[in-house]
């Protein structure tokens, strides 16, 4: 059944206008959305106006009533981005190739009458029916070309679409880290505006000098500046999510996502596996393979036909004067005398000579990358483990141990205040491994061409919740 259906299409491809087949509508998506799931799980859907994208608009609506998770705001994008969708009407256009190389050239007709001058009012009649027997012997040669530019377009929209699955990942991780890092600049703030409110009192009371209040007051206004910033990178980071998943309206504004960014797997993938990995599944890779294979067509089409630029065979008919009919064949050929193809087969030859230089050199550049990449991503996860499990523990416990002294009245408030804004501080200095941690390893999921090898995540928090300073002491009596 296989052989027979390859068999209907290849004849459809070849003589369409002779067989009646229409245009598919499918146009080698199914297999874009293969490749895209088999990179990651997600599914996509081409909107073209049936009646399951009404099924999609609910699904879309039903994502969006949940909070969101990174998988659930990268279905909607691949549901609902338009520039994604755009970028499917590629295959559209391949595919319109592919039929046209398999056509037929239209016959052309042509009708000449001549009038006797001298002698009466006779007329000669003349016409001939020819069609271009080139384009016939080259068909064959042109749908191979156009099969293998078909097959690379496939490919290059699947990339696309993994890309841009990747996108979506770093925008929803920048816009967690952003509404997690304001909670944070506000505890920051608190204990800033705490600070500076004990100061105020202490100056009333004369204890503190107008310099010590200036500094004081000084860094609660930097501290405050930095609030207004955080709340500004959260509202352009809500609306860099809404572009990429083409929200607009009241659902630009009710979605919701959890504050805290996921925690640190506990282990990472091995870098053979990784290189390996990238080079079997990159999509642009396997693209530009088969652009590669198109190229080489091009070269065999040019090196065989080049020489034959144009030829028509057919009929012609020719009534004279006297009303006696001539009907006989009619061909007329190019003669190669002076061009003879050498510079179209020089050309394609180039062309793929230069094709398979870039395949080799984006296949080393991947290798190169993945390493990069996971390099990054390391220092990343070593910077974040440090903070988690000796610099924040050190910076409570020295918060604790000045509290002590202070109880103790061994020291005054305004070191305490400053202990605890280091103790914050550590918090958001975490807090931006962590994000920087995801971001690279999404990177590094859109270098190897998908998602990587699940591993075991680390259950802890990776930066405390809603840190809030401890009671913000007041100024002694």
């Amino acid at each position: 059944m296989r052989h027979l259906l390859r068999l209907q299409r290849t004849a459809c491809l070849v003589f369409p206008a002779l067989l009646a087949c229409s245009v598919p509508k499918e146009a080698g998506f199914p297999e874009v959305a293969q490749s895209v799931a088999a990179r990651g799980g997600e599914r996509v859907r081409w909107l073209r106006g049936e009646t399951t994208d009404e099924a999609i608009a609910a699904e879309i609506a039903h994502l969006l009533a949940n909070p969101l998770t990174a998988a659930r705001a990268v279905q909607i994008a691949l549901f609902n981005n338009r520039a994604l969708q755009a970028t499917f009407e590629q295959l559209g256009v391949a595919q319109a190739e592919l039929i046209q190389a398999g056509m037929l050239e239209n016959p052309s007709i042509g009708v000449d009458a001549g009038l006797a001058v001298l002698g009466g009012a006779a007329v000669k009649i003349s016409g001939d029916l020819g069609f271009d027997f080139v384009s016939l012997f080259s068909m064959a040669a042109r749908v191979r070309i156009a099969e293998a530019d078909f097959d690379a377009t496939k490919l290059r929209v699947a990339a696309d679409a993994v890309e841009f699955i990747g996108e979506v990942k770093k925008a929803f991780y920048r816009f967690q880290a952003a509404q997690q890092r304001a909670v944070v600049d506000a505890a920051i703030s608190e204990a800033a505006q705490g600070s500076y409110e004990t100061a105020l009192a202490l100056h009333e009371a004369g204890n503190v000098s107008d310099l010590q209040l200036a500094h004081e007051q000084d860094l609660y206004e930097r501290v405050r500046v930095e609030v207004m910033e955080s709340q500004g990178a959260v509202v352009a980071t809500r609306e860099a999510i809404n572009r990429l998943l083409g929200l607009w309206g009241p659902s630009a504004g009710r979605w919701r996502v959890e504050e805290s960014l996921p925690a640190v797997p506990a282990e990472e993938v091995s870098l053979e596996k990784l290189e390996s990995l990238a080079i079997a599944q990159r999509l642009d890779l396997a693209a530009a393979q088969q652009r590669t294979l198109a190229l080489a067509h091009s070269f065999g089409m040019a090196r065989d036909w080049g020489w034959l630029a144009g030829g028509e065979a057919g009929a012609s008919v020719e009534r004279e004067i006297d009303g006696e009919l001539l009907v006989g064949p009619r061909l007329e050929l190019q003669l190669p005398l002076f061009d003879q193809g050498q510079a179209k087969s020089a050309k394609a030859l180039a062309e793929l000579r230069q094709s398979q230089n870039l395949v080799s050199a984006l296949a080393v550049g991947i290798r190169s990358e993945v390493r990069e990449r996971r390099a990054e991503l390391l220092a990343y996860r070593h910077k974040a483990e440090h903070y988690r499990t000796v610099v924040i523990p050190l910076r409570e416990r020295i918060v604790k141990l000045t509290q002590e002294e202070y109880n103790f009245m061994l020291i005054g408030v305004f070191e305490l205040l400053q202990k605890k804004q280091e103790e914050q501080a550590a918090y958001h200095e975490y807090l931006d491994l962590v994000r920087d941690y995801w971001l690279t390893r999404v990177g590094l999921e859109t270098t190897v061409g998908g998602r990587l090898t699940a591993a075991p995540a680390n259950p802890a928090n990776p930066s405390p919740a809603s840190p809030s300073p401890s009671e913000t002491p007041r100024a002694p009596q």
